[in-house]
């Protein structure tokens, strides 16, 4: 009956999010592309270096009070509360040092004009403790009011993005992109709460946050590694740096937005974890949920590695056409990250933040020398290879060390033919490439690797979703 319950709140507040969440991608493509259509990749490239740069400093901003709060079983709000001031005074101290510093290392890095960009955008570290009250929306379960300030600031924030790129404001199109679509969102966060957090400060309720949230800030500064050291080496190390970085940009960029889609589960999955008390069902709902994450993300990401040139070339135009093959690597990537990010909120919810910490570390290890000895011979090709070398090696670990103990499954039960229908697409696409793309063999091919997916993949995931189903009615039946 447990199993159950959490279940039916599961698909109703999946059903919540997964619409924002849709509405989300379709207009942040959208918005991606008018303005790479606008902009040069050299622009894209500058912003991208910029950003970089000043997000090192965003990393200790972030105490984690959201998780912090819902994971929590005392006074929630008291938590928050401390959580938020916390994060208050770091976003205050860090950008203070952003601002003085960024013209330093700018000069430093042979980029005075990057510097302005760098300051405006260290604005960005407040969105960190003014977006807590989501916090407080989502522990109760609210998804439809904490989601609706996300969907107005994205409508918003691309309006003002595409009309200052076609009023010719260049780089400060990508500016306002962004920081508006943190201040609309944190603005209307405030207005729908209640119960907003306050200044508080209680040492014991700091002390449980840093042994909570302490670890989780540790692999987010290690994040920013994982997620920047590529831009910084591709942006400082190949010739023609900001246009390259523009390309490679575009092509993470692409797939990222793959990766919205996820807040489908994930924002509905902690919560749930949180609130059970039984380790049995946490257990089936992350085994089979993993599972079906692997199969809901395959579809797109056979779609987008197999037609990437297509993709690419009449979404952007032809002057992006070097992002194509970052976009295939990195899609890859995207995939493992999508059905991998279910461990992290699982282990969250048993408290096990040390865990993550551990493998960002590792990620970064990897990563460094990977990006850099990859970049010098094969330029963004080879950063592309660099990242998803690094990520698959640090989930064989993770998932081996850290997963298989508690459901007694490993790596492969999740990820593996994930991982080979991804692989045979990428290797089918190029194949296709060297015979000229000609249309009716990319659509015999393609229609064959669906096929054989249907069979293998995902065709016992719906009859999964159909025993769900019925357990549900018969569930709703009995009540």
């Amino acid at each position: 009956m447990i199993l159950r319950e959490t279940l039916q709140v599961a698909v109703k507040g999946g059903a919540v999010v997964s619409a924002t969440v849709i509405v989300r991608y379709a207009v942040g493509l959208a918005t991606q592309i008018a303005l790479a259509r606008m902009l040069e990749p050299q622009q894209f490239g500058q912003i991208a270096f910029a950003v970089s740069f000043v997000m090192f400093f965003n990393a200790f901003t972030n105490w984690h009070g959201d998780k912090f709060a819902i994971w929590s079983n005392d006074d929630h709000h008291k938590m928050l509360n401390v959580a938020f001031t916390m994060e208050l005074c770091m976003s205050i101290v860090m950008a203070a040092a952003a601002f003085f510093i960024a013209p330093l290392v700018m000069e430093w890095l042979g980029k005075d004009e990057l510097t302005i960009y760098a300051q405006f955008m260290a604005l960005a570290f407040f969105y960190n403790p003014f977006s807590r009250p989501r916090a407080l929306l989502e522990r109760e379960l609210k998804f439809v009011q904490s989601k609706i300030p996300f969907l107005v600031s994205q409508a918003l924030s691309a309006v003002i993005a595409v009309a200052m790129a076609y009023q010719g404001y260049g780089i400060w199109s990508l500016i306002a992109w962004r920081l508006s679509n943190l201040f609309v969102e944190t603005t209307l966060l405030w207005m729908l709460c209640r119960n907003r957090p306050r200044l508080c400060w209680d040492a014991g309720v700091l002390k449980q946050l840093v042994v909570y949230s302490g670890p989780l800030m540790g692999s987010a500064f290690l994040t920013y590694l994982c997620y920047n050291i590529d831009y910084l080496i591709v942006g400082v190390v190949l010739e023609n740096g900001e246009e390259q970085l523009g390309f490679y940009w575009l092509g993470f960029q692409a797939g990222a937005y793959f990766l919205v889609m996820r807040q489908i589960f994930y924002n509905v999955l902690f919560p749930l974890f949180s609130r059970s008390k039984d380790d049995v069902v946490k257990e089936k709902i992350f085994s089979k949920l993993t599972i079906s994450v692997g199969g809901a993300f395959l579809l797109p990401a056979l779609l987008a590695i197999f037609f990437a040139p297509e993709l690419i070339l009449l979404a952007f135009g032809p002057k992006w056409g070097p992002a194509i093959a970052p976009f295939q690597i990195l899609m890859f990537t995207f995939l493992s990250r999508a059905i991998s990010a279910n461990a992290g909120y699982y282990l969250y919810s048993k408290g096990l933040t040390q865990v993550e910490f551990n493998v960002v570390l590792m990620n970064v290890v990897l990563l460094a020398p990977l990006a850099f000895g990859l970049t010098l011979t094969n330029g963004i090709v080879g950063a592309s290879i660099a990242v998803c070398l690094a990520h698959t090696a640090t989930i064989l670990y993770s998932f081996e060390r850290y997963i298989k103990p508690l459901t007694q499954k490993g790596v492969f039960a999740y990820f593996g033919w994930p991982w080979a229908f991804a692989l045979i697409a990428m290797i089918v696409s190029n194949v296709c490439d060297s015979l000229g793309r000609p249309l009716f063999l990319l659509c015999i091919c393609f229609a064959v690797l669906l096929l054989a997916a249907y069979i293998i993949v995902w065709r016992p995931i719906v009859n999964d979703i159909t025993r769900l189903a019925r357990l549900l009615r018969t569930s709703s039946g009995e009540c």
